[in-house]
């Protein structure tokens, strides 16, 4: 999966059956097929050129997904209730190790540590 957001200028996106044009501020998802055109996540993409990874009303599931890309170990959330809240936030990528905590703090979970492979977020008991 490739999400195609476009901070100066336009970009021409192409899969094996069309061309889409997307312009300063939009976005686009290509998942084996071109998704539709949608307004981008500017400051997302702002927060992540300066070294940090921010969210905005995402549910957790994306952002462990971000996270796990920014770093060796895994977060894995152990339940779909919990998956699916949606937080904002900003995690400086130097931060990373700490950062399921952080969110397990915002989204009322807790973390069981799996180190070195990484950590579980389950709710709490």
């Amino acid at each position: 999966r490739v999400i195609v957001t476009v901070v100066e200028s336009r970009v021409r996106v192409r899969d094996a059956q069309s061309t889409v044009e997307i312009a300063r501020g939009q976005s686009i998802d290509h998942q084996g097929d071109l998704g539709p055109v949608e307004p981008g996540r500017l400051q997302e993409i702002s927060a992540w050129q300066q070294g940090r990874l921010r969210f905005d009303d995402r549910p957790l599931s994306f952002v462990l997904q971000q996270i796990n890309a920014h770093q060796t170990g895994r977060v894995i959330v152990m339940d779909q209730t919990l998956a699916q809240r949606r937080i904002s936030g900003i995690i400086p990528f130097s931060s990373m190790a700490t950062a399921p905590h952080i969110i397990a703090e915002q989204v009322g979970a807790r973390v069981v540590s799996l180190w070195p492979l990484g950590a579980l977020l389950v709710p709490q008991d």
